[in-house]
């Protein structure tokens, strides 16, 4: 028994020695527990923010340990940790910048080839492909002389090669330039041939995906191998597709029913024109044009694109009109790429891809030309009159934005109702009749017309130093009030002499007050101050067609409006009506463009003109001229070059210059057409082109 309770006695004090052991350990685990949770601060809590990727804490903290201890003894770490974190938040360029002042500063590190990737890796994030690829290159050369392990050389090589195949075709003749490139020509091919296929130069490409498989190594480079046949049967594809296309046929969309089968008519009219086919002899015909109708829908034109492409092989496609039918067109024939002519005014039809053309001039390019003009002749302040449509809300938009961008303004600003005759509500809202005038608007315009009325401009208190007879666009400063009959005279006058004024510019000038006029008395200033109209803009902008400018153009003078020119848009001539026969008395210095102008003074012009009345026996308008200018346009880029497949087509196109009916016709890199329009404006009883 005593035996037992020694044993009993020994094991409980083993128990309590190793349970005192374990609740001690076990206090100094949670000491060392609650230490551990402490943040760490300083250059250690940089360093831990870093690893756990925070990376903008990290950054804050390495920028201020610099800022206030520029002698830290981890400087140099510090520094190399700074270019890693700008490269992780986003700032490339600082990354960079920071990378190559480091390497200048610590030439002999261990971890310079990684400092050289980055710079790498940071300048492909950027976009600069020939610089990733010359400090990557750096870099791999670096570990190689350190005796890197040859998993990270591999590494490397990899974010070469992915360089390579992001590159341009500029970058790539750049980079074939560096020392000791040649292990990576294998990707060069390679990248060289899927631009080539992007070309559509498919023999040159076949060339060099051949040349990059058989310069690859399977066992080294088996994803290149892999990615050179995978291209190879692309190319193939590509080839083979080719083989049915005709290099002379060329498609055409156009609406031949639907609403806009008169439209389509016009357009189709000078294709035909321009295809010769009303001459004795068709030697000159180098092109076959297949047409189909597509109604103006978008069901009806892809059913008349997938015909085209699949049935008749067409070499490209002009065509359609419509914006709903373009888009589809488009769509369908930049995925099969075929070339695409398009006649629509559809906002940035042309980003649809590379296969996407424009031949017609865009709302944009007609307001630049015409802006540009009336802005050198000193017109900066404008009022805008539009259509509540979604023709005159867009040009309204389109207008305004780009007064403003020239630093102009825009004064007044009015709608009316399509179909409306009586325009009276907006032209009294433009110049301040429509509603009762304060007392206090009309004491400063009787102030200010008493003030000219005597010679003397009247004072401004917000510009007491005014120029005398400095002109503020109040109704005191222009003549007595004429009648609206007297609006006949200047046009009457320049009947008798149809050239135009030797200066354009005085088209907007104002009628010299008589001297001899007597001084209003004050009774008929104050009434002129309620019922004068306050004309604060330059000139009047109003986007519709000619048959409502013929309404509105005489009703601005029936309310005082006199001596304000018009501005237009291609509209204006967009039919048969007789504008100018019509209205000209009050259009007198008004101007707006034109793609195209029947009675413009040459000779190609006129020729067509002539051709086009004996078949059809009208004048053209616009389509017909475009149509006619884009089919000559086609044979001729035919017959001067060796163009066999699609591709060739478009990069025919790009080259461009032809000179047309409508002008000069080129295409800039996005397939949008460079044309300028023409300027007309009204003197007398005609139109003339402003030059």
């Amino acid at each position: 028994m005593s035996f037992k309770k020694s044993l009993i006695e020994k094991a409980v004090s083993i128990l309590m020695v190793v349970g005192m052991a374990f609740l001690i350990f076990s206090c100094q685990a949670g000491r060392m527990a609650v230490r551990s949770e402490k943040p760490l601060t300083g250059y250690s809590g940089a360093v831990a923010d870093y690893e756990a990727g925070r990376y903008k804490n990290a950054l804050e903290t390495f920028n201020g340990i610099l800022r206030d201890q520029p002698d830290h003894p981890e400087v140099q770490m510090i520094k190399y940790y700074q270019a890693f974190c700008y490269y992780y938040t986003g700032d490339f360029k600082k990354s960079v910048t920071l990378a190559a002042e480091w390497l200048k500063d610590y030439p002999d590190s261990p971890e310079r080839y990684k400092v050289q990737k980055l710079a790498g890796d940071a300048s492909r994030s950027s976009g600069l492909m020939y610089d990733a690829c010359f400090w990557m290159f750096v870099s791999l050369r670096t570990a190689k002389d350190a005796g890197v392990s040859g998993h990270i050389q591999d590494m490397i090589s990899d974010g070469i090669n992915e360089v390579i195949s992001q590159s341009s075709e500029n970058d790539l003749k750049k980079i074939i330039k560096l020392d000791n490139i040649n292990p990576f020509f294998p990707s060069i091919y390679l990248r060289e041939a899927e631009i080539a296929l992007e070309k559509g130069t498919y023999h040159r490409a076949k060339k060099l995906a051949d040349l990059s498989i058989k310069s690859a190594s399977e066992d080294k480079q088996p994803q290149l191998v892999t990615r050179g046949n995978d291209l190879l049967s692309r190319i193939e594809k590509a080839i083979e597709e080719n083989k049915g296309t005709n290099r002379k046929v060329i498609g055409c969309l156009v609406p031949l029913g639907g609403d806009y089968s008169l439209y389509g008519e016009e357009l189709l009219n000078g294709i035909q024109l321009g295809m010769d086919i009303f001459k004795d002899s068709n030697e000159d015909v180098s092109i076959e044009l297949v047409i189909k109708n597509t109604n103006g829908s978008s069901e009806d034109t892809l059913k008349a694109v997938d015909e085209l492409i699949f049935k008749e092989k067409v070499i490209a496609i002009i065509g359609p009109l419509a914006s709903a039918a373009s888009v589809t067109a488009v769509k369908k024939a930049q995925a099969y790429g075929v070339p695409i002519i398009t006649f629509t005014q559809k906002q940035n039809i042309t980003d649809e891809g590379d296969m996407v053309f424009r031949n017609y001039l865009t709302p944009s390019r007609e307001l630049d030309v015409l802006l540009n003009r009336v802005f050198n002749m000193g017109m900066s302040r404008f009022g805008i009159f539009y259509p509540d449509t979604f023709y005159g809300n867009y040009f309204m938009n389109l207008f305004w934005d780009k007064v403003e961008e020239r630093g102009g303004e825009i004064t007044a600003v009015e709608s009316y109702k399509a179909g409306d005759t009586d325009f009276a509500a907006g032209i009294k809202k433009m110049v301040g009749l429509y509603y009762p005038r304060p007392d206090s608007v009309v004491e400063m315009l009787k102030e200010k017309m008493m003030g000219d009325a005597g010679g003397e401009m009247a004072a401004d208190p917000e510009n007491p130093d005014a120029l005398k007879g400095e002109s503020s666009g109040l109704p005191g400063e222009k003549a007595p009030l004429d009648t609206p009959e007297t609006v006949k005279a200047p046009a009457q006058a320049a009947g008798a002499d149809d050239s135009m004024p030797a200066d354009t510019g005085d088209i907007a000038a104002k009628d010299n007050e008589n001297p001899d006029a007597e001084h209003p008395d004050e009774a008929t200033i104050e009434e002129e101050a309620k019922t004068d109209p306050i004309v604060d803009f330059d000139a009047v902008f109003i986007p519709d067609n000619s048959q409502n400018i013929a309404l509105i153009a005489p009703q601005f003078p029936f309310y005082n409006v006199f001596n304000v020119p018009f501005l237009g848009t291609s509209m204006w001539l967009s039919n048969d009506f007789d504008l100018i026969g019509t209205t000209s008395d009050y259009l007198q210095g008004a101007i707006f463009p034109v793609g195209f102008y029947a009675n413009a003074d040459s000779e190609k012009v006129r020729d067509f003109v002539s051709s086009y009345r004996d078949v059809y026996g009208k004048v053209p308008g616009i389509l017909a001229a475009t149509g006619f200018d884009t089919i000559k346009m086609i044979k001729e880029m035919i017959n001067q070059n060796d163009i066999s497949t699609r591709a060739d087509f478009k990069n025919a196109l790009l080259d461009v210059a032809y000179e047309g009916v409508t002008g000069h016709i080129s295409f800039d890199a996005n397939g949008e057409v460079e044309k300028t329009p023409l300027l007309l404006t009204v003197h007398g009883k005609k139109l003339h082109v402003l030059k």
